[in-house]
């Protein structure tokens, strides 16, 4: 059978995703990331119409801390990521539908321990700037300083992660937030690492 580019045509009970072209499914995928945060942004209004700004805030960070051990064993295990340096993290960025689905990532590598992740764009900080919702803007911002570095300690729990730039920006052109992320070479590639203390 042919791959199928896109689901026109008549219906076909034995039809499987596996008969989808590449192209299909990666469309697939890009509208699936696109539900992904619709979903999280609709349930976290209804939140808010119901309990408030600040409650919606903090159920929202537990909803994602929550996910955050399921989506790092999900996506390395099912993508055969290995290893646990920088190098991984960011191979499970590339793929991670609720970072590289949503956002525009340039990921440098300086060594396999050691790296910056720029988000040159970020839809929902572009929908928050275009409605005008500094609040909210500021809550998604609060969620990344928790949401980036706890993805890293799933990783590897002595990954230390370093916030170089976040939001409100002057202009719709400049970059949406940057991080460091750095390990010791000595917690790289074990098969437990030992938790050190940040300061």
């Amino acid at each position: 059978m042919d791959e199928l580019d896109d689901f026109s045509g008549p219906f076909d009970p034995n039809f499987k995703a596996e008969d989808l072209s590449k192209e299909a499914l990666l469309k697939l995928w890009r509208n699936t990331c696109r539900l992904l945060i619709g979903v999280d942004g609709h349930w976290a209004a209804r939140v808010r119409e119901r309990l408030g700004e600040d409650e919606t805030h903090e159920i929202n960070n537990g909803v994602w801390e929550d996910m955050v051990s399921r989506e790092k064993r999900w996506i390395t295990d099912g993508m055969n990521i290995e290893g646990n340096d920088i190098a991984a993290f960011f191979k499970f960025q590339q793929i991670n539908p609720a970072t590289a689905g949503i956002m525009e990532i340039d990921l440098d590598l300086e060594s396999p321990n050691k790296g910056t992740m720029t988000v040159t764009k970020c839809s929902v900080l572009d929908s928050c700037e275009k409605l005008g919702l500094p609040g909210r803007q500021k809550s998604c911002c609060d969620m990344d300083v928790v949401y980036f570095p706890a993805q890293a300690l799933e990783i590897n729990p002595n990954i230390k992660t370093k916030c170089l730039k976040l939001p409100p920006r002057n202009r719709p052109d400049e970059i949406a937030c940057k991080w460091e992320f750095t390990l010791d070479p000595e917690h790289a590639n074990v098969e437990e690492a030992e938790p050190v203390t940040t300061p």
